[in-house]
């Protein structure tokens, strides 16, 4: 019923996996060169083109906050497992931090 993977072979997948995702993340940043064409300089500096910058700004901005958040929650939580506090409150401590984070950039964004 279950299939065991040899661990070179789990190794390779893990590498092949890792340097996949890093191809297209990588590759993720030319996408807006090919949405804002070159030509575009002077329509930019309009009313409609600053729009248009800030919502693709604002996207940039949401994805690498969401990127570095989804990448901190793994690390945190197995801190607190290694440190001994894997306890009830020590989760709930996390979360309290990592939700007051989440609204401080939030607050931070409205005032800013």
């Amino acid at each position: 019923m279950y299939q065991t993977v040899e661990p070179t072979e789990s190794i390779y997948l893990s590498w092949l996996g890792a340097i996949l995702g890093t191809v297209l993340v990588g590759l993720s940043g030319l996408v807006p060169m090919l949405i804002i064409p070159i030509e575009a300089g002077q329509n930019l500096r309009s009313e409609q083109g600053s729009r248009s910058l800030r919502l693709l700004l604002s996207f940039a901005v949401g994805g690498l906050l969401g990127d570095v958040f989804l990448h901190l929650f793994p690390e945190s939580y197995g801190a607190l497992r290694t440190s001994g506090k894997n306890t009830h409150t020590g989760h709930l401590v996390m979360g309290l931090w990592i939700l007051g984070g989440i609204l401080t950039f939030l607050v931070l964004e409205k005032i800013l």
